[in-house]
């Protein structure tokens, strides 16, 4: 597989709109909590969101109130089949259930591993180490098409080819930018 050289962080599409947010039925903040710390998650809670437009059905990521990343079957399919071995996803079953009661299946992926992905001599961190203007690796980026950036709510780091299929896709509710990489 040729080395991609465009990396996008790719998110939901703000409409500004509330009534477009899904909010959690039977799990707390704290489950959001536990999808950024390190490793396999084993006691997986029922997850279930109410999508409460009846004019605007969900986009293929949903934003969710309690922040977890919830995705359709259609960008699930499509982030799997550019997996990498180095892009390592535990796929969460959850459901999005619309105003009118019908359930639709959906997927919480969760990332065991945060990476270091950032270009540190060319990257700008506060003074609590966080990043304010940043610079990706392409070394660290290099076995990967599917990831995300630490612990980053609602966002993924994906290769210009998995932008391009979600594109082609007619994927919806999303936000491509592209990322500066260096060497």
């Amino acid at each position: 597989m040729e080395p991609q050289k465009n990396y996008f962080e790719v998110t939901w599409k703000s409409t500004g709109d509330a009534s477009r947010v899904a909010d959690p039925v039977n799990h707390d903040f704290d489950f959001s909590r536990r999808l950024r710390r390190l490793g396999r998650l084993t006691e997986i809670p029922d997850l279930r969101w109410t999508w409460p437009n009846s004019e605007h059905p969900p986009g293929d990521i949903v934003v969710a109130a309690d922040g977890v990343r919830v995705v359709s079957q259609r960008m699930k399919d499509i982030l799997e089949s550019h997996q990498t071995v180095d892009d390592e996803i535990q796929w969460l079953p959850g459901t999005v259930i619309g105003p009118n009661g019908i359930e639709q299946p959906h997927w919480v992926p969760h990332f065991p591993q945060q990476l270091d992905l950032y270009d540190h001599e060319h990257s700008t961190f506060g003074p609590n180490g966080l990043p304010i203007r940043y610079v990706l690796s392409a070394s660290k980026l290099a076995s990967h098409a599917v990831t995300i950036m630490g612990a980053k709510a609602m966002t993924f780091v994906l290769a210009e080819r998995v932008v391009d299929d979600l594109k082609s896709a007619g994927c919806t509710g999303l936000m491509y930018m592209k990322l500066r990489v260096g060497p």
